[in-house]
């Protein structure tokens, strides 16, 4: 990041998200009681840290997090949780031994005044990590792609699905579409503007020249349009995801889930997680067996 930020001298913001196994407890993330007052040997351009509140429900401290602290420092970045849309540092990973804030976001201090959205979502049946959802205002405006197009139909305006699927039948079409003039004139357009330390702006621009040549190009050959109230689909030929045993403990974890919801004791909280590793052991067990099953048919085919 640091080699990144003096190569586009500093003219770029970072973001860092996922599970970083890092508690940071009430650490401060920024240096404390930073200035530049009465420090000669600092540079001219030095700026300041700023004291900045962050909430927080988990007060452990490990060792992952006072790395991150360390970098967070070390960068200039901030923590967004426990800051940003007033969110209260809720608690990302729920299981069996507690409950613990380990699903970061990792920002560039300059950034913060950017969420439009942010929050942490409840506890899930797929995974002991809850969803972190959040929005980020921006300042331009956004194209939209030609992966769907609006077409009328009896008086009314729907949407359409659109895909690309490769053909090597039009190969040909499609390098002499590329070689052709016009393209290759475009490209050269795109080369230039990225040729003399090109800007943030130019960039932008470049990748949506870069897609608008592209689509150009593979369209007429490649793109396919659907649409999605003609396309039937046959849920009865699906394999089943699991059975009624699965279906019972299903509702058991929702009954436990809305439980602990209401009410995040502990106990309620051992409770909505043995449920849904009850839940998930029945789901396993069930495709186990379907994979057997399946796998003695093609035995038995082979057999004969």
């Amino acid at each position: 990041m640091i080699d990144i930020q003096e190569h586009v001298d500093a003219n770029c913001n970072f973001m860092l998200v996922g599970d970083l196994n890092s508690r940071c407890g009430n650490l401060a993330d920024h240096v404390v009681d930073d200035a530049d007052a009465h420090i000669p040997t600092l540079p001219d351009d030095y700026v300041p840290d700023i004291g900045l509140l962050r909430a927080t429900q988990d007060t452990v401290i490990n060792n992952n997090g006072r790395r991150l602290i360390d970098f967070c420092k070390e960068t200039g970045t901030r923590i967004a949780n426990g800051r940003a849309c007033g969110d209260s540092g809720t608690c990302t990973y729920v299981g069996s031994g507690g409950s613990s804030l380990v699903d970061l976001v990792v920002i560039n201090e300059y950034l913060l005044n950017y969420f439009y959205t942010f929050s942490v979502m409840e506890p899930n049946i797929l995974s002991d990590h809850c969803v972190l959802h959040f929005s980020i205002k921006s300042n331009h405006n956004v194209t939209s792609t030609t992966s769907s197009d609006t077409y009328i139909s009896h008086g009314k305006s729907d949407k359409t699905i659109s895909s690309f699927k490769w053909n090597k039948e039009y190969i040909d079409n499609y390098t002499s579409n590329l070689e052709s003039p016009e393209i290759i004139l475009k490209f050269q357009d795109l080369s230039e503007l990225l040729s003399d330390d090109p800007s943030t702006n130019d960039i932008d621009d470049s990748v949506l020249g870069l897609n608008e040549i592209f689509d150009t190009v593979c369209s007429p050959l490649f793109k396919k349009t659907y649409d999605p109230s003609k396309i039937q689909t046959h849920a009865s030929n699906k394999p089943a995801v699991y059975d009624d045993t699965c279906e019972s403990y299903k509702h058991i974890f929702l009954d436990k889930l809305n439980i602990y919801r209401l009410d995040k004791t502990d106990e309620n909280r051992q409770n909505m997680v043995l449920a849904r590793s009850l839940f998930k052991k029945a789901v396993r067990a069930f495709k186990f067996q379907e994979s057997q099953e399946t796998t003695n048919k093609i035995v038995m085919c082979q057999s004969k």
